[in-house]
């Protein structure tokens, strides 16, 4: 049996705070191959950034890893030193973060930044370096790029400091790219460049794409499997196709329903959108049995007093919901219009 790129088991992540530990991931378990693309979803504070930014123990001196296995080509990261993350890190796995004013030096311009990644990761040195420089600007749609080779991050809007993270990130070509909301300050044109430049890097390179994002737009476009987390536990595993077509978990409903579309279901063009009522719990105030069941419309007595196990709702297709798991049901969800519930 082959070995997957990335193996992450039963990891459970907390941070150091006033009021104690609290744990903000809680016995995530996936895998991805080479060449394939995982998205996970969900709202802000449910757990995403937190769980890709432990693969690269990039959690900060509060930050702690409670339990659990990440492995990448059947190596533990967690059981390597700073120094040989050193050499994972930008080189294997890249990682595009959330915040581009925060991710470049403010007193570096952009290309020694960008030249800098290039030199330390490959063979390419002084004017070839810098030419290639260039060339990942202009791929990623920054017009004018070996002007902007001189600029400083200040002096660039949200959207161009956020193509020069990304180009960073894939200068080496690396095996993971972790992606935390690549295209959110980007317009919607350079949305399409980017998601097209990741496709044509994956396709030259194999290169294994996990993408953070709460555009279920782009989850559509670019995802072979699709994870969706809340209040920091898996709560619906599955292929991209299964999950739209039949979204078993009702938060994976509610996301969905929310999405803006050209086709409305009633046919009324003023249709208002759905909702998810309530908002995200804190994670050191949690409820009590489903941490969703404050805000779902399906909730019951058991829903408020136990915590459904994840299990298997099909083939290569997990869901944690009492209604997927209670042994009285022989179909694990009925269904109202086409809907599942």
């Amino acid at each position: 049996m082959m070995v997957p790129l990335l193996a992450i088991d039963q990891l459970s992540v907390g941070f150091n705070t006033d009021n104690g530990e609290v744990t903000v991931v809680e016995s995530l378990s996936l895998t991805a191959k080479e060449g394939e693309t995982i998205c996970i979803v969900g709202e802000s504070g449910s757990g995403k950034s937190v769980a890709s930014q432990s693969i690269l123990r990039l959690l900060g001196e509060n930050g702690i890893i409670q339990q659990g296995e990440i492995r990448f080509k059947g190596d533990n990261l967690l059981n390597k030193s700073e120094k040989e993350l050193r050499l994972i890190r930008g080189r294997d796995i890249a990682i595009i973060f959330q915040e581009p004013m925060t991710a470049l030096n403010p007193v570096f311009t952009v290309g020694h930044q960008l030249r800098e990644a290039i030199t330390l990761h490959s063979k390419r040195k002084g004017r070839e370096a810098t030419e290639y420089a260039i060339d990942l600007l202009r791929q990623v749609g920054i017009p004018r790029p070996e002007s902007v080779m001189r600029d400083y991050p200040h002096t660039l809007s949200g959207g161009m400091r956020q193509r020069a993270v990304i180009a960073m990130a894939i200068a080496s070509k690396p095996q993971l790219l972790i992606a935390d909301e690549p295209t959110t300050a980007l317009d919607v044109t350079v949305q399409a460049q980017i998601l097209q430049l990741l496709k044509g890097l994956q396709e030259g390179s194999g290169t294994t794409i996990l993408l953070i994002t709460h555009d279920l737009g782009v989850v559509a476009e670019m995802a072979d499997t699709v994870v969706v987390m809340y209040a920091g536990q898996i709560v619906e595993q599955a292929d991209a196709g299964s999950l739209f077509d039949r979204p078993l978990h009702p938060y994976t409903q509610g996301l969905i329903h929310a999405m803006p579309s050209l086709q409305t279901r009633t046919g009324v063009n003023d249709e208002r959108l759905e909702s998810i009522p309530g908002t995200v719990p804190a994670l050191n105030r949690l409820p009590q049995g489903c941490r969703f069941h404050p805000r779902c419309a399906y909730s019951q007595d058991i829903c408020k007093q136990s915590s459904p196990p994840l299990v298997t709702a099909g083939d290569n297709r997990l869901v944690r919901c009492w209604l997927a798991s209670l042994p009285t049901s022989s179909e694990p969800y009925a269904t109202s219009g086409g809907q599942a519930l």
